[in-house]
């Protein structure tokens, strides 16, 4: 019998009419069944009573009842004592909904398990204090039922804590009774918690934070008190050495310290928990919130225990890995993938039993079945993918092992149309505030109310989905929607309206749901000024609770504004922001803040916030109308169209977003400039795109982002989007195709590695129902009145802020007179020396560069003299690059960007012969060693270099003199960021341009081809990986050129390099995934083969033992791609079987290897 249907409502009299012979079935031969038939036969009676439905001929609630009561009766006579916290719920609810009271309490069954504890089994305690806990806490009962259970003698609940510690601190803390100023039976939790705390029980680290720190937290009154001394007990913790129970005793102390008293001293009692307590939560909430002078003595190397790094206990899995030749976990996941559905689940099964409470191996399955699903030469007998274990877990559904799935499959595009709303809601409901340490949990729960499934189910019912999230929040958050909190927000007025007839009643469900919302979101707002943490802004996420949380209680403080609540027939609500108070600095900021944290969700809101920040600017005071208005009038008015504006760009990149337009921890589009090389069509462009993937990131990514664009804090993760819009988000092809400068449709090649996603073209068609562009255009003609009556009217900050606005609204420009605004602008206040001011020069020089790069030969009507557009560009140049602050260089920078990529870049070439001097200089100073460079301004210079590599301009200065800069910078610089971006620009220019194929494989094998004259720095780790990265594509174009020569010399180099990476470190799965594919193109797969066995296995440690492993099995996988390796595969397994009994233990493990994996 399925419970999970019963649990789903779906009871009809038919249903009831079949079950009610099984159910009467089952109960003569109750007593008989197993452990899981009894669980689900009290389970669907428990789904029943909660339905109020009952059987018509026999009343079976009375028959288990008496089981019940037996059980309890003697405990230690039960065979199934794991069916104690179930007959215990069966209890607390058949006691709910009996009309006379002639069932047994649930109090009075915990007080007679609580007096037998000394008669059951180690187990057996862990299942009855299950129990017991579950009664104290479900369990209705008054103040004189529980005081037999407090008459349990001392040497009980010590022994209950030797063998179930969490339940017994859960049980004694519910126990903890607030009257007044004083807690009753306080005494009896310190007592039992203190004997505990000084004996070693072995499951002190199965304890979770919160059962220790929560009741301390209550008591630490109490405990910092005289009565105590608990400070000597401390004390005497330090002195004697004592590790006992040390994972409970940090917790303890960490508790306590968040409650602590300000004036002692508490340096050694943190350094005792983060030298003892190494990878504990403890440790970790120190780290995170502690005082950091009290803990500066710890060292980086100290906070991290070597012996936690691979999980709780490997034995298990390293059995499987062993079982399955494997050399890593990587390798072992991609086996049991290959197997198939019933290997998956098998294994999940196992880790889940293994690793209960975390989620690290789920990792490792979820990504290796996301590599294979991106990889489209892998073997078709592949036949179970990512989106089959979906579906399979949605059926044999456990909420817990669902979590852990969705905490590792962000933007897995799968579809979870599968999972049904009964479902999502025991999901979210794993985010109780005990779990929220498992960091799966929340995880988990982001990943779900973020995919589309959980907007589907939002548009079938509002207001039930808005209830859950509700919940989630107060969970997530911490903070209770109790009478408390609404009478705190009880002051402030909201208006109901509602739409359509609606019964009354439902009318006050939907009012007081808004009040909790209104109440918990204000709260929420209040305690988390900058941000708020990532689940918790998917909680506000739902139209519903997003309106409401957008409501400005500035506006409501300080001006009365009574915000409107529509309750609409749907049912559901809406509530959109103020329009006449916005005029207000303070409700401006206070808004910002708000939109900043949870973004917008309807296009509504998109509309209101937009027009409305039109209204504040348009009512700016310009020039002659300044006599109209006083002084201090006209300021306050230019510091509202600021802010207004500041806003307006902000709601404008806010629907941007993807893949969720409008939430602020989605990402901004990175589309890469379009190229028509022959290679990046071949089929060999899209293998080496798939050996770039091992190196995280997506292959339709690889060697597409903008270096100008890297992030800087998620380069080792490339997913084609960053989290801020800046300066070159959008490229100049994008602009000239906006503008009609070029056309749209164009063949693309290989689509795969492309974002198909245009950020402009999805902004100017679907953030909105208004007209965009038009407002766009409004906007820009209100900036060209101000100018009209005079650029010296205009205020300093207005000025800046018109400039910065400009900056980003120019990207969305679809008519290239709106540029040759730009430029006219930009022209008259560099000549009018504007750019005195830093601020303002930088961008005035970059959207000067900017526009005429955009508009090129199509200068008309611009009322410009001839030569006087490249003076100006020449003087910006010579401005801009020698200036004193960073900012101006930068935006200088980025401004040649666009002008270098131009078809009308001969016009201005003595401003780009002027540019690659000083970028030959920076690349001497870069290359140097020891220099200090800033980090930002590294990237745009090197983002220059390969651009005026790869683009066919004749410079002034020598181009391989450049790339051998920037070649010799990599390998001298020490900057991990700087040499990625190096590698990653020096990949993409021979991806784009065969010119200087030679010339980078020259340079490179210097020194690994012979030690002289200069020697390789086989000890620089990023360096070697960056240079085993740029020969796998220079072997890729030599391979494509038919090069035979450069093929066999890099070859030769990757496999050398790849051999000393993998012999120096202990993990390296890019390495192996990649290495064997080359070394078999210049060997034979025989060859190769006993290549890697001499080098890892007979001549290796164990850990390179593993790497030979590893490397054996890619070689299975790479030679299931060619035909002809796959012939060659055969033949050595034929080979070896046929001299089986003479094989050493080597080549015995390799025929093991290939007769398990190779498939005929």
């Amino acid at each position: 019998m399925d419970v999970e249907n019963v649990r789903m409502g779906a009871m009809t009299e038919e249903i009831m009419e079949q079950l009610e012979p099984l159910i009467t079935q089952s109960l003569k031969c109750f007593r008989f069944r197993g452990n899981p038939e009894k669980e689900q036969v009290l389970q669907i009676m428990i789904c029943l009573m909660n339905h109020k439905l009952k059987l018509s001929d026999a009343d079976p609630t009375d028959c288990l009842m008496k089981l019940a009561v037996s059980t309890f009766a003697r405990p230690e006579e039960c065979i199934d004592p794991q069916l104690f916290e179930t007959l215990m719920h069966f209890l607390a609810t058949a006691t709910r909904f009996q009309v006379e009271e002639r069932y047994q309490k649930p109090i009075t069954a915990a007080t007679m398990l609580m007096k037998a504890i000394g008669k059951l089994s180690e187990a057996s305690v862990h299942c009855a204090m299950k129990a017991v806990s579950f009664a104290v806490h479900n369990g209705r009962f008054e103040g004189r039922d529980v005081d037999e259970l407090l008459k349990t003698p001392q040497t009980t609940w010590n022994r209950c804590m030797s063998f179930a510690p969490t339940e017994t601190l859960y049980t004694l803390s519910l126990l903890l009774e607030k009257n007044g100023s004083t807690i009753k039976n306080k005494e009896l939790f310190w007592t039992t918690l203190s004997k505990w705390l000084e004996q070693n029980h072995g499951n002190d680290r199965n304890v979770p934070f919160p059962a220790i720190a929560f009741p301390v937290t209550i008591l630490s009154d109490y405990l910092l008190s005289d009565e105590v001394n608990l400070f000597e007990k401390m004390d005497q913790w330090l002195v004697d050495g004592n590790t006992s129970n040390i994972q409970g005793r940090c917790i303890f102390i960490a508790a306590l310290y968040f409650s602590r008293e300000k004036d002692r001293d508490w340096r050694r009692y943190l350094k005792y928990v983060l030298e003892n307590g190494k990878g504990s939560q403890a440790a970790e909430y120190l780290l995170d919130y502690a005082d950091r002078e009290l803990i500066e003595e710890i060292t980086e190397e100290d906070l991290y225990d070597p012996k936690l790094e691979g999980g709780i206990n490997d034995l298990v899995v390293e059995r499987l890995r062993d079982q399955h030749f494997c050399g890593s976990y990587q390798d072992l996941c991609h086996s049991i993938i290959c197997l198939g559905e019933a290997s998956v689940l098998d294994f999940i099964d196992i880790v889940e039993k293994e690793w209960p409470y975390d989620d690290w191996m789920w990792a490792l399955l979820v990504s290796e079945f996301q590599r294979l699903d991106d990889d489209p030469e892998h073997r078709l007998d592949l036949t179970y993918r990512l989106q089959d274990l979906a579906e399979s877990l949605a059926e044999r559904f456990n909420s817990d092992v669902y979590l852990k799935f969705l905490a590792n499959t962000e933007n897995a595009g799968l579809d979870l149309s599968c999972l049904n709303m009964t479902q999502v809601k025991f999901i979210l409901d794993q985010a109780t505030p005990g779990c929220l340490d498992k960091g799966y949990v929340l995880r988990g729960v982001r990943n779900l109310i973020y995919h589309p499934r959980m907007a589907q189910l939002i548009a079938e019912d509002e207001l039930g989905t808005a209830k859950m999230l509700m919940k989630l929040a107060e969970n997530v958050s911490g903070i209770p929607v109790n009478n408390a909190l609404l009478a705190s927000y009880s002051q402030y007025r909201v208006d109901f309206h509602v739409k359509g007839e609606m019964d009354d009643r439902r009318v006050r469900e939907i009012k007081k749901l808004t009040q909790s919302i209104f109440a918990i979101s204000q709260e929420v707002n209040l305690r988390n000024p900058k941000k708020l943490p990532k689940a918790l802004a998917a909680c506000f996420r739902h139209p519903i609770l997003n309106s409401i949380f957008n409501i400005p209680i500035v506006a409501m403080k300080c001006f009365n504004w009574i915000p409107v609540v529509e309750i609409l027939r749907k049912p559901s609500i809406t509530c959109l922001p103020p329009t006449g108070h916005v005029c207000d600095v303070i409700v401006l900021d206070d808004m910002r803040n708000r939109l900043r944290k949870v973004g917008f969700v309807t296009n509504a809101q998109f509309e209101v916030l937009f027009t409305t920040m039109q209204a504040v600017i348009a009512h700016t005071v310009i020039g002659p109308e300044k006599l109209d208005h006083d002084t201090k009038d006209a300021m306050e008015r230019e510091e509202r169209s600021c802010n207004a504006l500041q806003m307006y760009i902000a709601t404008i990149l806010n629907s941007m977003k993807y893949p969720i337009g409008g939430d602020p921890y989605s990402g901004f589009v990175l589309k890469s400039p379009y190229t028509s090389e022959l290679f990046l069509k071949s089929s060999e462009f899209a293998h080496l795109c798939n050996l770039k993937s091992a190196w995280k990131c997506e292959p339709r990514t690889a060697f597409t982002t903008p270096l100008e664009r890297h992030d800087q804090l998620k380069w080792r993760k490339c997913d084609g989007k960053t989290e801020r819009y800046g300066i070159c988000q959008t490229p100049l092809f994008s602009l000239w195709q906006l503008c009609g400068m070029m056309p749209i449709e164009f063949k693309q090649h290989a689509n795969y590695h492309r974002i198909d996603h245009s950020a402009s073209n999805y902004f100017l068609t679907s953030a909105t129902n208004i007209d965009t562009i038009s407002n766009v255009k409004q906007l820009m003609n209100i900036f060209e009145y101000w100018y009209s009556q005079g650029i010296d009217e205009l205020g300093e900050n207005l000025l800046y802020t018109i400039l910065q606005s400009i900056l980003h609204l120019s990207d969305f420009f679809d008519d290239p007179d709106l540029h040759k605004a730009v430029l006219r602008t930009t022209s008259i206040i560099y000549r009018r020396e504007y750019d005195l001011n830093p601020l303002l020069a930088s961008y005035v020089y970059i959207m000067f560069l900017k526009s005429i790069s955009v508009l090129g030969a199509d200068m008309n009507g611009l009322e410009l003299k001839p030569g006087e557009l490249e003076a100006i560009t020449m003087k910006l140049v010579i401005a801009g690059l020698g200036h004193t602050k960073k900012v101006v260089r930068i935006h200088t920078l980025a401004g040649l960007l666009y002008l270098v990529q131009s078809d009308s870049y001969e016009s201005f070439m003595p401003s780009i012969d002027l540019l690659s001097t000083c970028l030959e200089r920076y690349l001497k100073k870069l290359a140097n060693g020891t220099s200090k460079v800033q980090t930002d301004e590294t990237q745009f210079v090197l983002a220059l270099v390969v651009k005026l590599l790869e683009v066919p301009i004749r410079l002034k200065q020598d181009k391989k003199t450049l790339l051998k800069l920037l070649l010799a910078a990599m390998r001298v610089r020490k900057d991990r960021f700087i040499i990625e971006l190096i590698a990653e620009g020096i990949e993409q220019l021979l991806c784009r341009s065969n010119e200087f194929n030679g010339n980078v494989i020259n340079f490179l094998l210097a020194g690994i081809e012979s030690p002289e004259p200069i020697p390789f720095p086989l000890d620089h780790p990023y360096y070697c990986r960056a240079v085993y990265r740029i020969l796998m594509v220079a072997a890729t174009r030599a391979k494509v050129a038919n090069d035979e020569m450069s093929m066999t010399r890099i070859y030769k180099a990757l496999q050398k390099l790849g051999f000393d990476l993998l012999k120096r470190r202990s993990c390296c799965p890019a390495i192996t995934r990649t290495l064997p594919f080359f070394s078999i193109c210049i060997n034979g797969v025989e060859n190769t083969i006993a290549s890697y066995i001499e080098a890892f296995m007979v001549n290796g440690n164990n850990i390179q033992a593993r790497h030979g492993m590893s490397l054996m099995n890619q070689i299975v996988e790479t030679a299931a791609t060619s035909k002809k390796w796959t012939v060659e595969l055969k033949a050595v397994r034929e080979k070896m079987q046929s001299k089986r009994e003479s094989l050493d233990e080597h080549n015995q493990l390799l025929l093991n290897i290939l007769c398990s994996k190779l498939i005929d």
